[in-house]
């Protein structure tokens, strides 16, 4: 084990992957992961292992996986170990073990992972410390959101972040922007009970004109829904369409408006067809318990039943409670139909005849020529030379379709 082989690991997935690890943790193969950790050197098993045994209060053994691991300097087993010591009530030792030196506090994924751990310790204060001088970047703004939820330093984080959408304002770094700092803001105002002041704060961004992306209207439009504002939610979803329509549907269906909510769906949809209009549509009528799905694929088209349909290539969604029409079965008016596929297919004593009879050109059976792109249409050429004769001969010489099958399958020769 070394440094060059973890790295290795951490960047490519290598050894057994975090999926796999997931999926063995879940069918309780602990024991394996351990083995694996412990004879391979694998950091993903012995990760997900020392955290599994942390929270059956193995405390000890966990440490015993990660110390190989820490002996070469790993700094990802570091802040695990560190997270175990917490969660076994050492935390100031554990803080100690892993604290950001002078070097590191310029890296904000360090100075991120050490915030979170301060934060479980249950040093806040120095949790905020470390990322302060790192608001300039969004997603550690975000992150300082998260770590600080349900502290109780809400207010001190609301002056952090006028700071910081002043800065965002008098100089763009391409890093943070002022809408970015003016959602947190509002998520921040939510969760500390003035909500109404979050309400205002967004509003009053949407009026001023300028262009955001459509994570800022959606969130906006929830929050409107949450506070009970539907009125307003539909005003926004007016005007953004992509971003707020779907949002003001299900507020309308939370307040038991479901007609209302299932028919502006269907309006929009009829109008511009968009897949977000059918996703929403489709999960409105699986909370409403309409919706089955058919026992074949719907295809394009629509189903119709006595209460008319919504069409989402391979479901069939019913309007009302009613009950469904059984998908149509023309297809099994004929045998020679499969019933995955509309198209036709050679009957059998058709492939009884190719299977024995002669081929043009004289080739033999198993080295029936291949013409360029005859499976083109799912057929081979000489898929019926035994039913069929014949035009011309050599190699290749195209054969006139059975008489039960349909020339408008027969590959153009």
């Amino acid at each position: 084990m070394n440094i060059d082989d973890l790295s290795w690991q951490a960047r490519h997935h290598g050894g057994v992957s975090p999926r796999m690890v997931r999926t063995l943790l879940g069918l309780g193969q602990l024991e394996l992961l351990i083995q694996a950790a412990q004879e391979r050197g694998d950091w993903n098993c012995a990760q997900a292992a020392a955290r599994e045994l942390c929270a059956a209060a193995e405390f000890e053994r966990a440490l015993a996986l990660l110390v190989p691991f820490t002996d070469v300097g790993w700094r990802a087993a570091e802040w695990t170990t560190a997270e175990i010591m917490i969660r076994r009530g050492e935390g100031e030792e554990a803080l100690a073990m892993v604290r950001p030196d002078a070097a590191e506090r310029g890296d904000g994924h360090a100075c991120a992972r050490y915030a979170e751990l301060a934060v479980m310790a249950g040093r806040c204060d120095e949790a905020i410390g470390v990322l302060t001088p790192h608001l300039g970047e969004s997603w550690l703004l975000s992150h300082l959101i998260k770590v600080t939820e349900g502290q109780g330093r809400d207010d001190e984080v609301l002056d952090l972040l006028a700071r910081a959408a002043e800065r965002a304002e008098g100089e763009s770094t391409g890093r943070l922007d002022g809408w970015q700092v003016l959602l947190v803001t509002a998520q921040v105002l939510e969760r500390a009970g003035r909500a109404d002041e979050a309400v205002d704060v967004l509003r009053t961004e949407m009026a001023s004109g300028r262009r955001h992306p459509l994570n800022f209207p959606e969130y906006y439009a929830n929050l409107l829904a949450r506070q009970g504002l539907i009125e307003e939610s539909g005003s926004l979803a007016a005007g953004e369409h992509y971003a707020a329509f779907d949002v003001y549907a299900k507020a309308l269906e939370d307040v038991g408006r479901v007609p209302e909510a299932e028919a502006l769906l269907r309006e929009r949809i009829g109008a511009h067809d968009h897949p977000k209009d059918r996703v929403a549509l489709i999960h409105l009528l699986v909370r409403q318990g309409r919706m089955t799905r058919p026992s074949r694929p719907a295809g394009p088209r629509m189903a119709t039943t006595t209460a008319g349909t919504c069409s989402t290539g391979r479901w069939n969604c019913s309007s009302t409670t009613a009950a469904h029409a059984e998908p149509s079965n023309s297809w099994k008016s004929s045998p020679a139909h499969s019933p995955r596929d509309t198209r036709m297919r050679p009957a059998p004593e058709a492939l009884a005849a190719r299977r024995s009879g002669p081929l043009p050109g004289g080739h033999r059976s198993g080295h029936r020529p291949q013409r360029a792109g005859a499976r083109r249409m799912g057929h081979r050429v000489g898929a019926t030379a035994g039913a069929g004769r014949p035009t011309g001969s050599g190699p290749g010489a195209c054969t006139h379709p059975p008489t039960n099958w349909p020339t408008s399958t027969w590959p153009t020769c």
